[in-house]
């Protein structure tokens, strides 16, 4: 670059020099021009002033005057056009006639001197002429003076070698000076290119070298300024850098993150534990896990977007693991891997338990539901109490029901997705809640249109019954109660609104909990189990069905189910 830089400020000085000696050379000649045509004039003058004063009419002596001046001719022309005399002509009465000429045409005209540049037909060189029209007593000549131009451009010539010699010595300095001064030029990005080095090497500067340009003081305050941010934020980044580090080592959860060629860019130690690998340097996926269950699934739903669980076994462990995208350039998926060894075995027990207890109850309480209803017909005995068992025995049966379903639910591995129609489905249930609805004197207004969804059909009919036996258990009597299916783009919406208690505020978050209930003595009156919205809420998230309920304490309640649409 600095020879570039030499080699640009030697030639633009050059190209310079040269511009400047032509144009000064244009500018003396026409100096030189002027001056001449000033003399001519001036010569003009002084002739005009000796014929007047000394009423000359012989002209030879005047012009032979100049003889011994080559650069000088002097012609005298009467107002025929004739030549009288010439400074240059022996014979001069044989010249051509001057009436045609510029200047004496100009004098002719009137106008005080008469002047023209051409070259001599005569003596074929190039001269200023300059002409005055002389009077005096009856005398009326033509002075007309003459100067070479190549007489006055001869004085140039001494100029010129002088100056070709001044620029050969110019351009020989500037070729000498021109790497200093290119040195010069590029010191101060010298330093800004240090400063950048050091920027990018993340060290500090304490004091910037300073320069005589305040421009390029300022540029490089700037950087000291950005340094010293950059500093601060590297300093900042390898703080968070190690604690996340600590964070990720020190978690109870193994994490690996795959790259676009599912090799492994991030792995922690818990993550080697869990799955007994040793990973020194980034390796592809399947060179390195031997499990076979846990790498067809990681493989399988590597290029699925969507978040995917599922179990493993591993050195006798259940682990739990959930694959996922990331949105990074560096990071494709990301693998979290956590032990639920333990958790399975409880949700194993607590099923078991629901099982065994279902089962173990329904038997008993079978016979005691037989027995009542035989001792009901015998009016010997007391019917409020045979009542009373008959109605406990058939709560504690529906509380076993319900028991049993939600403990399929959470064991069921296969969904069954069939198509059915959600209008008809609820006109089902509808009818066969029709005589419980009598006896309140509750009517149930209908709004239906035919919404076709994927899903079970008794798992259905039991989310819209549980939903109108729960409404008609906890609406007043003389009230209504309103049943919604409508289609709306893509979605099937469901929503049943009934005039009932309704729900406090302070428990709407908690009403789909198993065993929940908002008011225990009138859940016991009508026979309610505390499971029948926990049911709702199961069959909903096994069908992706969005759930949603609002409630105002003593004016009613309404749930709004939307289901996806067939397409």
């Amino acid at each position: 670059m600095k020879k570039a830089i030499a080699r640009k400020i030697f030639l633009i000085t050059c190209c310079t020099l040269i511009a400047f000696f032509l144009c000064t050379i244009v500018i003396v000649q026409e100096i030189n021009k002027k001056s001449a045509e000033k003399n001519a004039i001036i010569m003009v003058d002084m002739l005009e002033e000796q014929i007047v004063q000394n009423k000359i009419i012989n002209f030879d002596n005047l012009v032979k005057q100049t003889d011994h001046n080559k650069t000088l001719r002097i012609t005298v022309i009467d107002m025929n056009g004739f030549v009288l005399n010439d400074s240059k002509e022996e014979n001069s009465t044989s010249m051509e006639n001057h009436l045609n000429r510029s200047e004496i045409k100009q004098v002719l005209d009137g106008k005080d001197y008469g002047k023209d540049i051409r070259t001599s037909t005569t003596y074929k060189i190039k001269y200023i002429y300059i002409a005055r029209l002389v009077v005096f007593d009856e005398v009326k000549v033509i002075i007309r003076v003459a100067i070479a131009i190549q007489t006055i451009n001869s004085y140039l010539l001494g100029s010129i070698l002088f100056m070709i010699l001044i620029l050969i010595a110019v351009v020989f300095m500037v070729g000498y000076f021109s790497q200093s001064i290119a040195i010069n030029i590029l010191k101060p990005m010298e330093i800004i290119k240090n400063q950048m080095i050091n920027l990018r090497l993340n060290q500090k500067i304490d004091e910037s070298p300073i320069t005589k340009y305040d421009e390029l003081n300022a540029i490089l305050g700037e950087i000291d300024l950005m340094s010293l941010s950059l500093v601060t934020l590297l300093e900042n980044y390898e703080k968070e850098k190690n604690k996340l580090k600590i964070i990720i080592e020190n978690i109870n959860q193994g994490i690996i993150a795959l790259n676009t060629q599912n090799d492994i860019v991030l792995i922690n130690d818990y993550a080697t534990f869990l799955l007994d690998i040793s990973v020194e340097r980034q390796r592809n996926i399947e060179a390195i896990i031997r499990n076979k269950n846990f790498l067809d699934n990681v493989l399988k739903n590597i290029e699925i977007q969507e978040y995917i669980t599922f179990d493993i076994e591993e050195n006798s462990r259940t682990l739990e693991v959930r694959l996922f995208s990331v949105d990074s350039v560096d990071i494709k998926k990301a693998i979290v891997l956590m032990d639920v060894t333990d958790l399975r075995k409880l949700e194993i027990a607590k099923k078991e338990f629901f099982q065994n207890a279902s089962h173990e109850l329904n038997t008993p309480l079978t016979s005691i539901l037989g027995y009542s209803e035989l001792l009901m017909q015998n009016k010997d005995y007391n019917e409020d109490f045979v009542v009373v068992i008959n109605k406990e025995a058939s709560r504690m049966k529906n509380l076993i029901a319900d028991m049993l379903k939600i403990s399929e639910l959470e064991d069921t591995a296969e969904v069954i997705y069939e198509e059915i129609d959600l209008m008809e489905i609820v006109e089902h249930v509808v009818l066969s809640n029709q005589l419980k609805a009598q006896e309140n004197n509750i009517d149930i207004h209908l709004n239906l249109e035919h919404g076709k969804i994927n899903a079970d059909r008794e798992k259905i009919i039991e989310v819209v019954n549980n939903l109108l036996d729960n409404a008609l258990k906890y609406s007043n009597v003389n009230t209504n109660i309103y049943i919604l299916v409508k289609q709306q783009k893509n979605k099937i919406i469901f929503r049943i609104r009934d005039e009932g208690i309704g729900i406090p505020n302070a428990y709407l978050h908690r009403v789909f909990e198993r065993f929940f209930r908002v008011d225990r003595g009138r859940s016991r009156k009508v026979g309610g189990t505390g499971l029948g919205l926990a049911i709702v809420k199961h069959i909903c998230n096994l069908y992706k069905a969005q759930l949603s309920i609002s409630s105002i304490e003593g004016k009613g309640t309404e749930i709004n189910i939307i289901f996806n649409k067939i397409k």
